[in-house]
C-alpha cells in the first residue's frame, strides 16, 4: 500500500512541475511600433511603446512603455484559449520606474467587470536592473479570444519601464498535503 501511495504522490509532483505554456514572447518580431505579439485589439498604447534594442535579458529587444499619468493604458497579448476558473501565472521581467500589473480580457460581461480582470499593481523603482516578476490571475469563463494585459502608470521619464521574456502558464497544480489516520487519531 505504501507503494501505491508513493507512486501516487510521485505522479502528483512531476504533473505539478510542468505549467503548460499559453503565451511567451521576448519582443523579437515588431511591426511599425508594436510588437507582433502585443498587438492584441483590448490594448490602447499605440504610440507609447517603443523597441529598445540594447539590454536585454533573452534576445535582442526590449518593450519601453511610457506612460507618465495616474490612468492606466496597457498592451494585450494576441488571443489565446482560456479555461474557465483556472489560475494563470504571469511571469516577466522589468526594470524602470513606474507602477505595473497584468491583467486579462476574457469577455465575460455578467460579473460587472466588463471582461477585465486585474490584478494588484506592482511599483518598479529599478531603473538599471532587470528584477523577475510573478502574478496571478484567474479567467471568469473558458474563450478562444481571451487577451492578456500589461497595464501601466506612473513611468518616470528618465526610463520609463522596460519589459522583456513575458511567459504565461497554467498554474502549476498544488499537491495536497494529506494527514495519515494515525495522526488524526492521536493528536
Amino acid at each position: 500500500m505504501k507503494k501505491i501511495y508513493l507512486l501516487a504522490l510521485a505522479g502528483f509532483s512531476f504533473a505539478s512541475m510542468n505549467a503548460q505554456t499559453v503565451f511567451s514572447t521576448n519582443f523579437e518580431n515588431w511591426t511599425a511600433t508594436m510588437p507582433d505579439d502585443f498587438s492584441g485589439s483590448k490594448g490602447n498604447m499605440t504610440g507609447n511603446v517603443n523597441q529598445i534594442t540594447s539590454g536585454a535579458v533573452y534576445g535582442s529587444y526590449t518593450a519601453q512603455l511610457v506612460n507618465t499619468t495616474t490612468s492606466h493604458t496597457k498592451i494585450a497579448t494576441t488571443e489565446v484559449s482560456v479555461m474557465k476558473d483556472t489560475v494563470y501565472e504571469v511571469q516577466f521581467w522589468a526594470k524602470g520606474e513606474g507602477e505595473i500589473r497584468t491583467g486579462l480580457y476574457d469577455g465575460e460581461l455578467s460579473s460587472g467587470d466588463y471582461g477585465f480582470i486585474y490584478s494588484p499593481y506592482i511599483s518598479i523603482n529599478s531603473p538599471s536592473v532587470w528584477v523577475n516578476h510573478t502574478q496571478t490571475i484567474s479567467a471568469d469563463t473558458a474563450t478562444s479570444i481571451a487577451q492578456f494585459l500589461l497595464s501601466v502608470k506612473n513611468t518616470v521619464a528618465t526610463g520609463h519601464l522596460e519589459i522583456d521574456s513575458v511567459v504565461i502558464s497554467k498554474a502549476p497544480y498544488v499537491v495536497p498535503t494529506f494527514t495519515s489516520i494515525y495522526d488524526i487519531q492521536y493528536t
